[in-house]
């Protein structure tokens, strides 16, 4: 094998207690009833949000640990065999395309999948997005109507992507939203609440009315910035370093060139120029030298031969 890649590192929300089982039944607090602004909602929310990030981690791991198993597997085949350079040019471009393949796969299908939610009208069952008319459910009848749900001036009716900064108890939490759905959210978020420890223990002053243990903030992304959304991280597979190696010898070597010639291209200057022509008069002097001679004797020779023997014609016979 002469090229080996492994992801070495990923975020590290994605190896977090944020997004534990957990810290998730906290945010919860076993409370199955979902009421629309107040306290249980902002919690229940959020917890929605880190448990689709938690999923969305793992599905970035899996697609690439089964692409990376699918692309080692691979051969690697060339008109001619490659140069230093151009085998390093060639792994580094097929790495970077095989990266942007599994972040395009796994980008259209979530788009395909707000498409659905939001071209159906279906209620998220956190009702961000549409809610019970309560006015005709009071008037008796048969038929519940529904409702979009507005953030600001942007209707959940007209957009998935409707959000509004999470204010809790007047207080404002940087990166955290909330909006029509959970996941639409998400991707529109940061986490710089979760990289600073201050905002982490105004967010849970105001979640939890008990002092209990939680998780403290996150280390610093040594890849991406601070502010850095939640999309920007899903595309790039929330992969922090990885690890390239190659090794050129042992390419060449399974290769086995029999052979193995080059070529360059020169400009030629003038005194390249003016050597040229002088040793191609000289070559020319020599040659008319050594052949001119043989070719004159022989000529002189057929002359006198035909003047000793001259030709008869057939008629004066």
């Amino acid at each position: 094998m002469f090229f080996f890649l492994k992801v070495v590192d990923y975020h590290p929300i994605c190896s977090s207690s944020f997004l534990s089982t957990d810290y998730l039944r906290t945010l919860l607090n076993h409370d199955p009833l979902v009421v629309p602004e107040s306290m249980s909602f902002q919690r229940q929310f959020l917890a929605g949000q880190l448990s689709l990030l938690a999923n969305y981690c793992s599905l970035s791991r899996t697609t690439v640990n089964d692409s990376l198993t699918v692309f080692l597997r691979q051969k690697l085949i060339t008109g001619q065999a490659l140069t230093v350079e151009q085998f390093g040019e060639q792994i580094t471009t097929t790495v970077n395309q095989l990266l942007l393949d599994m972040s395009l796969s796994l980008q259209h299908s979530l788009d395909y999948f707000h498409s659905i939610l939001h071209g159906n009208t279906i209620m998220s069952s956190y009702v961000s997005n549409w809610r019970f008319d309560q006015n005709s459910t009071l008037s008796g009848r048969s038929t519940i109507r529904t409702r979009p749900v507005w953030y600001g001036n942007c209707s959940c009716a007209s957009h998935s992507h409707c959000s509004l900064p999470m204010i809790i108890q007047n207080q404002h939490f940087d990166g955290l939203a909330i909006g029509c759905l959970p996941s639409t959210v998400l991707l529109q978020s940061n986490l710089q609440c979760l990289y600073n420890q201050t905002c982490l223990d105004r967010l849970h002053n105001v979640l939890f009315d008990n002092n209990i243990n939680m998780p403290t903030a996150i280390n610093m992304s040594t890849h991406f910035s601070m502010n850095t959304s939640i999309g920007s991280l899903f595309n790039e597979l929330f992969i922090e370093n990885r690890f390239r190696q190659y090794n050129y010898d042992a390419y060449f070597q399974i290769c086995e060139v029999p052979t193995c010639t080059y070529t360059y291209t020169q400009r030629a200057d003038i005194l390249y120029v003016i050597t040229t022509i002088i040793g191609l008069f000289g070559g020319l002097t020599i040659v008319l030298r050594l052949v001119c001679h043989p070719a004159i004797k022989i000529c002189l020779y057929l002359l006198g031969f035909i003047r000793k023997n001259p030709i008869t014609p057939a008629n004066q016979m």
